[in-house]
């Protein structure tokens, strides 16, 4: 795998939490990781989170206009 294999969009395929801290205990959760899947899947999971929590932020802060 390289590294143009994983793009910063999300990934259907593995849940979004609704916030940092809850992906966090989330992944503490799954703690220890052996299998290489298993820290796909939870790496996935992270950047998942963090696109919908990087998305609010910017709708937080450019609401759209109803004018």
């Amino acid at each position: 795998m390289s590294e143009t294999d994983i793009k910063p969009i999300h990934q259907s395929l593995f849940p979004t939490k609704n916030s940092l801290l809850e992906v966090t205990e989330f992944l503490h959760a799954q703690l220890p990781i052996t299998a290489s899947n298993q820290l796909h899947a939870a790496l996935m999971t992270y950047q998942n989170t963090l696109l919908h929590v990087i998305n609010k932020e910017i709708s937080n802060d450019n609401p759209k206009s109803n004018t």
